[in-house]
């Protein structure tokens, strides 16, 4: 009967769907292509399938123009412009736009046209002046989209928009908040849950209480002694917010403990201790079978097309993005030999091996994922009390919602959750070796394999669950030694392997250098989220990404001590899922995450909906779990979110037995073609300064280049140069740890490049001089290098002979006359340093303001005849700062080469120079 209730509320929901998608009258519209063709005859546009007769128009060659399709009757679920049929063609597209009779419906930018479209038989596509520019292959360059486009209904808005979410995929996303939000208040219905309102509601207001209250009160600066980022640099907090989560976190768990003792009182629970792992429902044979079944539908539907890869990686052209550019860098030096975190820094440890030469590195991906998703859906197979159907469904719903990016990565942040979920599922009153056993040593060790990091995101869960656990058997001391030997001893011994392995690789090192310190290159990295302002907007969906942990703890916890033995894994999964989404959360306070983050609150819904599987339900509660799922089906059917992966299961067939005769040795020529040609200058022909500059070296040394070190963001030039001896960092940004730049500074002293190549546009990053960030590197360059050509964007520059001086006046153009060190005046580390008794010493520059100010505060001063300024923020709250002068490049310039360096004093301030005993140690 409940079922039957279920599914006709569904019923209703998608039959409403279905009404608003296609008995409201649509309006007229009309597809409008605004661009221009250098070459051709005929412009054609398939609407919404291939096998058609295309609309087509007379191309006007060379000449902007805009190309209007008309007759637009339907909602579009697919578009394919075919832009001439000239070999070299030149395209350049600056809007597409889908309108109706009341205006735009969508526009299609040349950003999204670049990263949302398909391309066939294209290269060579980046933006330039405001335009997406591409060159044909071939006589048939191809661009297609299956985003869906909703034509505005003749009825009221909110109809509409209600019909346009209905064919967006991430509506599901609103779904399932609404529908979390409907779940929790039907609680109230019900005696046993009602509980849950309280502590639900008192979670969500100490969180609110203390975020606001701590963030807008406090706001003390990250040190810079270490490294400096954006957020000290700009004085944004990032301890505030880490500080006020951590507080919300802790009256969470207070909440959820004193509301789960509580209940227990309430409901006349005894102290007794509870076994663990009672559900009804065991682990049997056809479980394995079935989660084996899962996993083999998994990897069937996701294996890759891998000839269509090979021809892909072939055609492929790399074109300009920063992250790209670090990506491609990366993936380059992994091609060429070079082992990450042994001769260069890479931030995701075992993912390297996903760069492997093809057909190895695509097989590899795809293994990653299934495994991530199995062992995650072993886990919850056996805390849903091993219900086909339900562990059936969410593997759907990860497979879809992952490749149509409804949650970014979600085979990433799911990994602590796969961990802890197959912790959960050992059944502890059985001490056997089980099944569960094997799920959660695999987890680990897979993790440790390929991104040792998310075992710190799992572990406080598995603590918490092995805690309560403990609490609530009270084993001897023997029987707990037995316990935590069976569950921990396998992984203890697959880390002491994967230690072997990585000291065998010189990889040790770096390994744990990376683990140890990631907290500062998280001060480096970080634009500091504002909690409070996510939290401003009730029922939004950042509110529901930083809300979701704190509630699920409580709720899980609150339920995990009421002693109930029918909900204890789910309620552990429950709790479980609060202290990984809090994990997970500070990632998101450092660098905001938005959608990434949404796994957790589509899990945490799932998992209370499932608290009780064996009860008896309300009736309101089935109609408003039949809703969601109506709705939420709704979308994939409507938005065709689907449709690419039952296509891909159909093919599935094809791809596999494809697959694997290439993987086998068959076309080799089309598997060493792609080795070969990947990675290599003919795939960064849209870098064009990068390309000029590899001319210049041509031209001048032939094919045999001379070492050069690339200043500043553009790493890519060493994979276009074909450098595989590369400095330990590529880029700026995460050699800014100052122990970090003393790698890259001793690279440059032991390799003694001939050249370094510097683009001056990327001096500034996130608002903040990359020589304030990197201080000793740009010193070191500007100390020993002095300029001799300049190509496209490049700036290339030659060591400097012995009797020669610094270039001052080119630094001084290019980095410029003022220093701004922003907010790290403020929180100076004079402190630590000893007073100067023998050189070599550090110079600080103390200001002193007669009144404290708020704004900009300038020191002029003159190194020989020159003129420069060192600045600062000044805050009300303050009158004393101390700038670090040493480190400031024109300042170190002045007094290594002897130059005399004059300070003068600005208007109601005093400033003195204090020198203290260098430490090589602190940054500023």
């Amino acid at each position: 009967m409940a079922i039957a209730i279920v599914v006709l509320a569904a019923l209703f929901v998608m039959l409403g769907a279905q009404v608003l998608g296609d008995k409201l009258p649509v309006s007229q519209g009309a597809v409008r292509v605004d661009m221009t063709v250098s070459d051709g005859q005929w412009v054609e546009l398939f609407i919404n399938n291939v096998r058609d007769t295309p609309q087509r128009q007379r191309l006007l060659p060379g000449a902007r123009h805009l190309y209007e399709f008309r007759g637009l009757n339907n909602d579009l679920t697919f578009l394919r412009l075919d832009p001439g049929e000239a070999p070299g063609t030149e395209i350049i597209l600056h809007s597409i736009q889908v309108v109706d009779e009341s205006g735009v419906v969508r526009e299609f930018s040349p950003q999204q046209l670049m990263t949302q479209w398909g391309t066939h038989n294209i290269s060579g596509r980046e933006i330039r002046d405001g335009a997406l520019h591409m060159v044909a292959v071939n006589n048939d360059p191809i661009l297609e989209t299956w985003e869906k486009v909703t034509l505005r209904r003749n009825a009221p808005a909110f109809v509409g928009t209600l019909n346009e979410g209905f064919r967006t995929p991430r509506f599901t996303l609103q779904i399932l908040l609404f529908g979390f939000v409907a779940m929790f208040a039907v609680s109230a219905l019900d005696g046993r849950r009602r509980g849950h309102v309280a502590v639900g509601v008192l979670a969500v207001a100490a969180v609110l209480i203390i975020i606001n209250t701590v963030t807008q009160s406090y706001q003390p600066l990250s040190a810079v002694h270490t490294a400096v980022g954006r957020g000290s640099f700009l004085g944004l907090s990032l301890d505030a917010q880490r500080i006020a989560a951590l507080l919300a976190l802790l009256a969470s768990f207070a909440i959820g403990a004193g509301g789960g003792l509580y209940l227990r009182y309430r409901t006349n629970r005894s102290n007794t201790p509870a076994d663990t792992g009672t559900d009804d429902h065991h682990w049997r044979k056809r479980d394995t079978l079935f989660m084996g079944a899962v996993a083999a539908i998994m990897a069937a539907t996701l294996f890759p097309d891998v000839r269509g890869l090979l021809n892909t990686t072939i055609g492929t052209q790399f074109t300009p993005d920063w992250d790209g550019n670090n990506i491609f860098t990366w993936e380059y030096l992994i091609h060429s030999g070079n082992i990450p975190l042994k001769d260069f820094w890479y931030p995701y440890a075992g993912h390297a091996m996903f760069q492997s030469d093809a057909p190895w590195g695509f097989l590899l991906r795809v293994l990653h994922r299934v495994v991530i998703f199995t062992l995650f859906l072993w886990g919850f197979h056996a805390i849903a009390g091993q219900r086909m159907l339900l562990t059936l469904f969410v593997a759907i719903l990860l497979v879809v919602a992952d490749g149509a990016n409804l949650v970014w990565a979600s085979w990433r942040y799911i990994t602590p959750l796969a961990i802890a979920a197959t912790y959960i599922a050992i059944d502890r009153r059985k001490p056997i070796i089980q099944a569960g056993h094997w799920a959660f040593w695999t987890s680990l060790l897979w993790t440790l394999i390929t991104e040792p990091l998310q075992i710190v995101s799992a572990a406080p869960a598995v603590a918490a669950v092995l805690l309560l656990d403990v609490i609530d058997t009270r084993p001897s001391p023997k029987r707990l030694a037995a316990q935590l030997t069976r569950e921990f001893a396998v992984p203890a011994g697959s880390l002491l392997v994967m230690l072997i392995w990585w000291a065998a690789q010189g990889q040790l090192a770096g390994y744990i250098d990376f683990h140890l310190k990631v907290s500062d290159q998280g001060i480096v990295m970080a634009m500091p989220s504002d909690l409070w302002a996510d939290l401003s907007h009730p029922l939004s969906i950042r509110f529901a990404l930083v809300m979701t942990p704190f509630v699920s703890l409580a709720i899980g916890l609150a339920e995990r001590l009421r002693g109930d033995q029918e909900t204890q894994r789910r309620s552990n999964f429950l709790l479980a899922l609060g202290l990984a989404g809090f994990m997970v959360l500070q990632k998101h306070i450092v660098r905001s995450m938005d959608w990434q983050m949404f796994v957790f609150v589509a899990l945490a819904i799932l998992a209370y909906s499932i608290l009780w599987l064996n009860r008896r339900r309300p009736l309101v509660e089935l109609v408003v779990l039949g809703l969601i799922a109506g709705g939420f089906t709704s979308v994939i059917l409507r938005s065709n979110i689907a449709t690419p992966y039952c296509n891909q299961l159909m093919d599935a067939q094809r791809r596999v037995g494809e697959g694997a005769a290439i993987t086998l040795g068959q076309d080799r020529e089309l598997v060493n073609r792609a080795n070969a040609i990947h990675y290599t200058p003919e795939q960064f022909k849209a870098f064009k300064s990068e390309q000029l500059v590899r001319t210049w070296f041509k031209e001048r040394f032939g094919e045999v280049f001379p070492l050069v070190y690339v200043l500043g963001d553009s790493p890519i030039t060493y994979a276009v140069l074909q450098q595989t001896n590369t400095p330990y960092h590529v880029h700026d940004l995460s050699a800014a740890p100052i122990y970090e730049q003393r790698k890259n500074v001793a690279w440059l002293e032991k390799n003694k490049p001939s050249f370094v190549l510097w683009n001056p546009d990327t001096l500034v990053f996130e608002m903040m001089k990359n020589y304030i960030r990197v201080p000793l590197i740009y010193t070191a360059v500007a100390s020993e290098y002095v300029p001799e050509a300049s190509v496209g964007r490049f700036k290339i520059l030659r060591r400097r002979a012995p009797d020669e001086p610094p270039a001052m006046a080119f630094w001084q153009d290019h980095l410029g006359s003022r220093a701004d060190v922003g907010h790290i005046a403020r929180i100076s580390s004079l402190s630590r340093f000893a007073p100067c008794a023998a050189e070599p010493c550090r110079e600080f520059l103390h200001i002193t303001l007669a009144s404290p100010q708020k704004g900009k505060v300038a020191i002029p001063l003159h190194i020989g005849e020159r003129g420069f300024e060192i600045a600062f923020d000044a805050v009300s709250s303050q009158s004393e700062y101390f700038v670090s002068a040493s480190r400031i490049w024109f300042w170190a310039l002045g007094r290594r080469f002897g130059q005399p360096i004059e300070v003068d004093t600005p208007p109601g301030a005093t400033v003195a120079v204090e020198r203290r005993a260098e430490r090589d140690d602190i940054l500023y």
